[in-house]
């Protein structure tokens, strides 16, 4: 009886129990949504925002150790998912808010079985979680190489429990959030319960870009994903028009130069539009701007910096469809696997380390090795730039898509690699999130390339600015997750990156008498 917000807002749900290190109530995410009998897009940001003590100089002051942006309470921003789930849910969900929390509830209180990729990720940052008593205490099921592997979360489950009873109101405001605060204050957080209290998701207006094959939707800015996606289509499909023949044979080239356009602005020029107040958004994404960028790449025009002022797969990210028409993309995070790795306590709930993505040292790079301006420094109440990239296609006042991947940045070559080759190299949607992904995010200075995209790196020499580039060969990065709906067939396919430990389902609906 539930509509695709329904099913994301229960996902996210489940997803908070079950894969803990990447997303949860501590985190914040990001959903473009589709609603059919409306013909419209909503943007919601419910991405966290930095404590009312937060400060500019606050870990590079001395004294302070550098990597307390990313481990331990200094870490940690005020969480959005609680907020966000609400806002979609109430407005736009068919079910009661309370249905939505039984299976999450479930696995909570009473596990979900031996989850090798979890055990794997808990082990990885066993040092980490071993420094927060309440982490060590709930995770040690899964460090313990004698341990069940089997994680129970009844605390947990109580604060969900409330969650569902009192909607998120009972989160920032009521006994979870006094506990949150207690707890983590105690531990040396900055967290106040006025940063909770004053708490809002945010509508923001989507970004569209209109194509023959349709309109591209994305999230602006506090993230670079929309932007740096739709920008990228525009200047990609530039280059197509001006030589057809040239591109569609050594796309990759071009792409390298493309990359270097959307970082050098990413880096340099976004931050959260409640604080930076000029960002040319619309200059970015106007056709002309794409046709000159072309031009540029075709000339071998330098078409990014690498000059330090400019400037993971730690995140989940789901993606629905309905029967009526409805779609929903949505990301979520903690940030890096297991956020903080600080619980907050008697509530169970992990907490993001979402603070180490604002430019917290203007001469450092942050966990994804990105240098960043100060459009991005901390502030108090700002909210840190993301590279999330929901993504979502319409045409004829339909739905035809909804996308979006995990990667920390490498999330806007994942989607827009799997948007080019869906549209502008006409492959199907399963071969073109499963093919071989290229990254280049100007600092550090070299080419990342799976290990399956090595044949494609000869390519990438045929560009002169290109040679200069080294690479370095990785194994694979980001989870692409899509649904896709074809009008003339009145179908659907659903598609999980065979790199992650996702899955696709279509659910059909029982028939009614």
């Amino acid at each position: 009886g539930g509509n695709a917000v329904d099913a994301a807002v229960t996902a996210a749900l489940i997803l908070a129990v079950v894969e803990p290190d990447n997303s949860g109530l501590g985190g914040g995410g990001m959903a473009l949504l589709w609603n059919q009998d409306r013909r419209k897009v909503t943007a919601l940001d419910f991405r966290e925002k930095a404590p009312a003590q937060a400060k500019t100089d606050m870990y590079i002051k001395p004294g302070i150790d550098p990597a307390s942006s990313r481990i331990g309470p200094l870490a940690i921003a005020v969480p959005g998912t609680p907020a966000g789930l609400e806002w979609m849910q109430r407005r736009w969900g068919r079910l009661p808010w309370p249905s939505l929390f039984t299976e999450a509830i479930r696995y909570a209180q009473e596990g979900f079985g031996r989850d090798a990729r979890l055990i794997q990720r808990a082990r990885e940052k066993s040092d980490c979680l071993k420094r927060d008593t309440h982490s060590f205490r709930i995770y040690r099921p899964l460090l313990d190489p004698k341990g069940s592997g089997i994680l129970i979360q009844e605390e947990l489950a109580q604060s969900l429990t409330r969650l569902r009873d009192g909607g998120a109101q009972e989160f920032y405001q009521g006994n979870t959030a006094a506990q949150l605060v207690e707890n983590l204050r105690g531990k040396g957080a900055i967290l106040e319960s006025g940063d909770l209290i004053a708490y809002r998701a945010v509508e923001r207006p989507p970004l569209r870009s209109d194509f023959a094959w349709g309109t591209l939707w994305g999230m602006p800015p506090p993230t670079s994903g929309g932007v740096s996606v739709l920008r990228g289509m525009n200047i990609l499909e530039a280059l197509q028009k001006k030589n057809p023949g040239e591109f569609n044979g050594h796309w990759p080239a071009f792409l390298v130069r493309v990359f270097g356009i959307l970082f050098t602005a990413r880096n340099s020029a976004m931050g959260d539009p409640d604080f930076v107040a000029e960002m040319p958004i619309r200059t970015w994404l106007s056709k002309a701007t794409a046709k000159k960028n072309a031009e540029e790449i075709l000339k071998g025009e330098k078409t990014g910096s690498a000059d330090p002022i400019a400037g993971g797969d730690h995140t989940t990210h789901l993606s629905v469809m309905d029967a009526s028409g409805n779609a929903v993309a949505m990301t979520l995070t903690l940030n890096l696997s297991f956020g903080s790795c600080v619980t907050a306590g008697a509530t169970g709930i992990m907490m993001n380390d979402e603070m180490d993505d604002f430019s917290v040292d203007p001469s450092s790079p942050n966990a994804f090795g990105l240098l960043q301006s100060e459009h991005n420094a901390v502030a108090p109440g700002k909210r840190p730039l993301s590279s999330m990239s929901p993504t979502l296609v319409t045409r004829n006042q339909r739905a035809l898509l909804a996308l979006g991947s995990p990667g920390g940045p490498r999330i806007i070559s994942s989607v827009l690699q799997t948007l080019l080759r869906l549209y502008l190299l006409n492959e199907p949607l399963r071969a073109a999130i499963a093919a071989p992904r290229l990254h280049y995010q100007v600092m550090p200075v070299k080419i990342f390339v799976e290990k399956e995209a090595l044949p494609l790196s000869q390519e990438l020499e045929r560009w002169p600015p290109n040679r200069k580039l080294p690479l370095e060969v990785q194994d694979s990065w980001g989870n692409v997750q899509a649904v896709s709906f074809t009008p003339k067939r009145g179908s659907f396919e659903a598609v999980s990156d065979p790199r992650g430990g996702g899955s696709s389902e279509i659910v059909m609906p029982l028939p009614t008498e």
